[in-house]
């Protein structure tokens, strides 16, 4: 399992990170890219984090979820790479060209597309994060909760309200304008 791995990279063999990397690599990079729109600085916070693995390894805890620690550190890399360069987040202009159509043979499905990634970008970043995580790596209530470092009921109502925000939102956008 992850968390026996992680035992074994804390007790000295780091070689089990190499697989933990293997399993995990593509999912952070994504879950970074879904934030910041950007191979590069996605890739470099993919690697970031790793690095923290390796550097913090002796403080995992066999009582801790894998796949929660790592997502925390996650949120940790992305959250001080926004404080240390102040940077924003995304802005309208990065948001309406990543939704431009290319032509009019679009697909209804592809405007949907479109017009969820617009909504998505709308909301706020620890919102995006949690429906991220909830919907698109499908982690449990109780895993976000150890990341968000709150209730797994807290959880719950910040995914109802933010699908009903995204709900609102997504249906005051019009993708043909």
């Amino acid at each position: 399992t992850d968390e026996e791995l992680m035992q074994r990279a804390k007790a000295g063999e780091l070689r089990c990170i190499s697989t933990l990397f293997d399993r995990y690599n593509v999912r952070l990079y994504n879950y970074f890219f879904q934030q910041t729109r950007d191979k590069g600085q996605s890739e470099d916070l993919t690697q970031n984090v790793f690095e923290r693995i390796i550097k913090y390894r002796k403080k995992y805890t066999e009582k801790r979820n894998f796949t929660s620690w790592i997502y925390a550190i996650a949120r940790n890399v992305h959250m001080d790479l926004y404080r240390k360069k102040r940077f924003d987040l995304p802005g309208n202009d990065k948001v309406m060209r990543m939704a431009e159509i290319p032509d009019e043979t679009e697909t209804i499905e592809s405007l949907h597309d479109n017009r969820l990634k617009l909504a998505m970008a709308q909301l706020k970043q620890e919102e995006q994060q949690i429906l991220w995580m909830t919907r698109f790596e499908k982690m449990k209530y109780v895993e976000v909760a150890e990341v968000f470092n709150c209730s797994e009921g807290a959880i719950k109502a910040k995914v109802h309200r933010t699908m009903k925000n995204l709900k609102e939102v997504f249906f005051k956008i019009n993708i043909d304008d």
